[in-house]
């Protein structure tokens, strides 16, 4: 992400999401300015942004106040071609064997106790990627954001038109201007996480790359 107005949007989408998940504006300090460029320079994707700000807010008794408290919840997520943003040991990596037989259960288990057949669908079909990713030897973690994507995408699109217009028009309240002023694909990212957290919070879906 190179241009200004990219990483202007990047800025933007982050801060409506921390604002949305927390509750609290952000006011961006010197540090966190540093770290929210650092990331968007070394490409970290807005949604591992994102997952980190969920697992902060849940995580952690009081909603964080800036980005530097979720720090510890983003950084594990990003590929070790990123590394160079950090300065913090890194965990040790978990064996790719391990990733799949884990992200597979998930996949199952949210199949069987899905509440509704789009669901139960979906996971079918995540389950048969697992499979092939595993067996063909690609990055698992890689694999595993885009099968979330994937759950999101696939679900919100079986769901009623009267139940997608009603998820939009929440993420709309939430978010107001700041939507119009994101460019096409950052607007795309902040209502595909925004979708991720009301399917969740709707049917607890599970996220695999966690």
């Amino acid at each position: 992400m190179s241009s200004t107005n990219d990483s202007r949007a990047y800025f933007q989408s982050i801060q409506s999401y921390f604002l949305e998940r927390t509750g609290r504006g952000l006011m961006l300090s010197s540090r966190d300015l540093e770290l929210m460029i650092g990331w968007c320079q070394s490409g970290v994707a807005m949604q591992v942004v994102c997952r980190g700000i969920d697992q902060a807010v849940d995580a952690l008794r009081e909603a964080p106040r800036d980005l530097h408290a979720i720090r510890r919840f983003v950084e594990p997520r990003v590929a070790p071609a990123a590394a160079p943003v950090f300065v913090e040991p890194r965990p040790e990596p978990v064996a790719q064997q391990d990733v799949w037989g884990v992200a597979l259960e998930t996949a199952v288990a949210a199949r069987q106790q899905a509440g509704r057949p789009e669901i139960a669908a979906s996971f079918l079909e995540v389950s048969r990627r697992i499979r092939e990713a595993s067996d063909a030897g690609a990055d698992p973690w890689t694999v595993l954001y885009d099968l979330d994507d994937f759950v999101v995408r696939d679900v919100f699109e079986r769901l009623s038109e009267d139940e997608r217009r009603l998820i939009d028009l929440e993420i709309e309240g939430r978010h107001g201007a700041h939507l119009s002023m994101m460019n096409a694909e950052t607007r795309e990212q902040t209502m595909l996480e925004s979708r991720r957290r009301a399917l969740r919070d709707r049917w607890e879906i599970p996220s695999l790359a966690e």
